[in-house]
């Protein structure tokens, strides 16, 4: 079995006996679990991103560099989790937007923080729907401005 560096550690996987499972089950079979718990928390992120964005095989996100990064400026699993649903709820369905709902955005050093502050807010108000059937081109954005005030507490 390889690893994400191309080594492999037969010793170590026989310690990790549930983990080979867990690795199968979200096609990850050929990789070693993570020694630092960041990369662990990182690629359950990563994984919960590709489940509900309906990524499989080579369409899969597969790269934890920028979700890292946000764990090492204090993110935890659940922040990182929340970014993500709130995200999908404001733009799945959104031609235009759902293309956003990526690693690179929602993790980015100058998006996570301002995502995950609507993200709590949106979470505090029992996750309302915000998209939903009624996606139109664009109106991801227009959803996002206006989420954006309520959570300032003020109109677009």
């Amino acid at each position: 079995m390889g690893s994400r560096d191309g080594t492999s550690n037969p010793a170590q996987l026989r310690l990790f006996g549930d983990e080979a499972d867990a690795r199968r089950e979200t096609g990850r079979e050929e990789e070693q679990m993570p020694a630092d718990p960041a990369d662990g928390i990182a690629l359950e992120a990563l994984d919960h991103l590709n489940a509900v964005t309906e990524r499989t095989g080579a369409a899969r996100f597969t790269s934890p560099t920028s979700i890292k990064e946000r764990i090492k400026s204090g993110a935890a699993l659940e922040d990182l989790l929340l970014v993500i649903d709130f995200c999908r709820a404001m733009w799945w369905g959104d031609a235009k937007m759902e293309t956003y709902i990526r690693p690179k955005t929602l993790f980015g050093k100058e998006n996570f923080p301002e995502y995950l502050v609507r993200a709590r807010k949106w979470d505090r108000d029992g996750r309302p729907s915000l998209l939903g059937g009624a996606a139109k081109e664009g109106a991801g954005d227009r959803r996002l401005e206006a989420y954006s005030a309520h959570v300032k507490g003020g109109t677009p």
